[in-house]
């Protein structure tokens, strides 16, 4: 099982804060992402977005309307750190479609079955989201 929060080959120690997402605008570009661009499915049964709000952060969950699991887009890395090996992973995130827009300004690239093969042999688009997840109330 891969530690969320990728680990690049050339870090010498664990960062202090993991990079847990990878915008999927810039993954190929920037140097903390570009050598791992090993595609890797992420399961799930849904995410979580937060809202900022004056009196602070409302979460909100999101899941397909048919309740079925579906797979986000992500990057793996092998690396080794003082004598320890690590699989690492991070989620590709990309722009929001309408129903997360009006929660927060992103999501993770969601693939759906049809689109999980592809998805996997050429590199992630950012407006291939999947199927329409429904937003649940707020936690």
């Amino acid at each position: 099982m891969a530690r969320w929060g990728l680990i690049p080959f050339w870090m010498k120690e664990k960062p202090k804060v993991p990079h847990i997402n990878a915008r999927a605008e810039t993954v190929h570009k920037l140097p903390l992402f570009r050598k791992a661009f090993a595609r890797c499915l992420i399961p799930a049964t849904g995410f979580f977005e937060w809202q900022q709000r004056d009196d602070g952060k409302q979460p909100y969950r999101f899941r397909r309307k048919d309740l079925e699991p579906f797979a986000f887009a992500g990057i793996w890395e092998f690396t080794r750190l003082g004598g320890e090996e690590i699989l690492s992973a991070a989620m590709i995130v990309g722009e929001p479609n309408p129903l997360v827009g009006g929660v927060h300004d992103g999501m993770p690239v969601m693939l759906s079955p049809r689109t999980t093969t592809p998805g996997l042999a050429q590199p992630p688009r950012p407006k291939s989201y999947g199927p329409c997840c429904d937003r649940t109330m707020p936690v």
